[in-house]
């Protein structure tokens, strides 16, 4: 089992006060407190049936679930199974996002309620879709498009006034109630994390582009005889975008911001002040010398007084996602531009697309995008990767923070997975769909083999751990290097009147430990105990004068590492943490001045 990590300690306890105490939004750091929510809920669950920490950690497995589940349902509707599989399966195959899957905190909960939003939007957007479609041509609501061919008196009919402005599709409570999905989906999203809001920027631009480009193409289609499949197009795409726009607008951005003040209680008395006050907390960590926290990127330390190089986030993708998830993600990003699938999730449909082409819904000809998957899709993976590039954003913990990105990227590489299916036919299928087969299980890999420090996991294309290291990344980062390994070896050599340092460590994570019984050594340092030993995680970002000179100077009695086996970018001999006697501890460090 993963071990108990840097967050999850203080993430636990806040939501152990729960409902006593909401020590969240408009307190310390500024979280929300959905997060907070799905551990306490999940705990509640499943105390006394299983060790604690399993308890706590139930709620956010249990939601990652969830959202994998409603992804796979997606893509098998609307693409292939082997979509919704090749999905599944690059979730699987990316360790970080594995391990952040399983904690207690607040990054799982974001990603899958980020997924959750991204679902259930488009799902709200097909239903606009399947609502006007019937109408426009000719057929009753409830009967597939392509159940009949319409014909061309058809599709010159009244009808056509179910398109203009004050048209009631007869399935519109159906929609709403979608749209009312959406904006709560997207409110959950925004209640785990301040990160959460930006889930609501890529349907607010996309259903804002797909209005513009509708209009755009409705004042073409004027042009057109009335009842063409030209002018039948321009129409259905007007008045879909403007739906979707005013949907978005008018209906799921409010019922997110009354969900997020739902699940903020902080915000019941004073919402408008508590959210100006959350949004300053947020906005202003570099005030707080202890949120300030630093990292180091190819040998040199960056915080928030110093940003990250702009490329970063590009760079912490290329190195943490396997190069086979990487690759069916690219060709992901290429079906985009060469398929003209008309699905539930696409948006304003294209001239030529299936939606106004009912003899034709399947695969189009290449050369358009398809709407959903192409600019909602794009717009969610890139967000993050973009939001991060920027100068005052906090740069710590590589991945971590753009983790809701690697989500998206997996569907991509669903999209890719697709994408090579379909053009496994004739004599090369069996040779493709081997290929495909041969790529994830090599991409799973690492899965297993750095089990469970799956977050010192780093790409074959840097050389792997060891390459990262040589290059001045950092081997580790949360803590996950203290397990049961090193916990036993410090239970076993730890006397009744001796202490241990852990330098850098979180208070609240080994008041956990201790309390479940798991660490049986003292670690408060305001104990007159005597130092035995002292333990040092390889983050050189948080370490410390005294930590650098300790490890410059003495030698270990005991270092962790994944493990001894391995060759080229799959060694494992890489230090995570190191235990050095108490004695050396006090030789490298200087005694304070008189």
């Amino acid at each position: 089992m993963t071990p108990l990590v840097w967050d999850e300690g203080d993430s636990i306890l806040r939501a152990a006060a729960i409902p006593r105490q909401f020590e969240y939004t408009i307190t310390r750091e500024g979280h929300p407190a959905g997060y907070g929510l799905v551990i306490r809920l999940g705990q509640a669950a499943a105390d006394g049936f299983c060790s604690p920490l399993v308890a706590w950690r139930l709620g956010p497995i249990t939601l990652f679930a969830a959202a994998l589940g409603a992804m796979c349902y997606r893509l098998s509707r609307d693409l292939s199974l082997p979509a919704a599989l090749g999905a599944t399966a690059a979730m699987f195959s990316m360790p970080r996002l594995f391990a952040h899957a399983h904690f207690a905190s607040f990054d799982g909960p974001l990603t899958a309620c980020w997924l959750i939003s991204w679902v259930v939007y488009a799902t709200w957007i097909g239903r606009l879709s399947a609502d006007l479609m019937p109408n426009a041509l000719g057929q009753p609501v409830g009967i597939p498009n392509d159940a009949a061919e319409p014909t061309a008196a058809a599709r010159t009919r009244p009808q056509w006034g179910l398109l203009a402005r004050n048209s009631r599709p007869s399935r519109m409570p159906a929609g709403v109630l979608w749209a009312i999905a959406a904006g709560a989906a997207l409110g959950a999203t925004m209640s785990c994390k301040a990160t959460g809001w930006l889930a609501a920027a890529p349907p607010m631009i996309w259903s804002l582009m797909c209005w513009i480009g509708a209009i755009r193409t409705g004042r073409t289609a004027r042009v057109n005889p009335p009842g063409s499949d030209d002018s039948l197009c321009g129409s259905l795409q007007t008045a879909l975008a403007r739906r979707a726009a005013l949907g978005t607008v008018g209906l799921v951005l409010p019922v997110a911001l009354a969900t997020f003040v739902a699940l903020n209680p902080p915000l019941w008395r004073q919402p408008i002040a508590g959210l100006l006050k959350f949004w300053r907390l947020n906005l202003h960590r570099g005030e707080d010398a202890g949120l300030n926290i630093a990292t180091q990127f190819f040998g040199r330390l960056y915080n928030l007084d110093h940003p990250l190089p702009w490329y970063n986030t590009i760079v912490w993708t290329a190195i943490t996602v396997p190069l086979g998830i990487l690759g069916l993600a690219g060709l992901g990003l290429v079906s985009l531009g060469f398929s003209r699938r008309r699905s539930a999730m696409c948006g304003a449909p294209s001239p030529g697309s299936a939606v106004c082409d009912s003899s034709d819904p399947g695969p189009a000809a290449a050369g358009r995008p398809a709407n959903g998957y192409g600019g909602l899709l794009l717009g969610h993976w890139l967000v993050l990767l973009i939001v991060r590039a920027l100068p005052g954003v906090p740069p710590h913990d590589a991945e971590r923070l753009i983790l809701p990105s690697f989500a998206f990227l997996a569907v991509l590489c669903g999209l890719g997975t697709d994408l090579l299916w379909r053009w496994s036919v004739g004599g090369r299928r069996r040779l493709v769909r081997a290929a495909v087969a041969a790529v994830f299980a090599a991409s799973a890999f690492p899965t297993y083999w750095f089990a469970p420090q799956w977050l010192s996991y780093y790409s074959p294309l840097i050389g792997g751990l060891p390459g990262a290291v040589a290059l001045g990344l950092e081997p580790t980062y949360y803590w996950d290097s203290f397990d049961r390994e090193v916990i036993g070896w410090l239970n076993a050599h730890t006397a009744p009147d001796e202490r241990v340092l852990l330098l850098a460590a979180p208070d609240d994570n080994l008041a956990l430990l201790r309390q479940w019984g798991v660490v049986q050594f003292e670690t408060d340092q305001r104990s007159a105990l005597r130092l035995r030993w002292v333990v040092v995680q390889h983050r050189p970002s948080g370490w410390q004068p005294d930590a650098r000179r300790l490890i410059d100077s003495a030698e270990p009695v005991l270092t962790k590492r994944l493990g001894r086996g391995g060759w080229g970018p799959w060694r494992l001999d890489v230090p995570l943490l190191t235990i050095y006697d108490a004695a050396d501890y006090v030789d490298a460090t200087p005694l304070p001045p008189h």
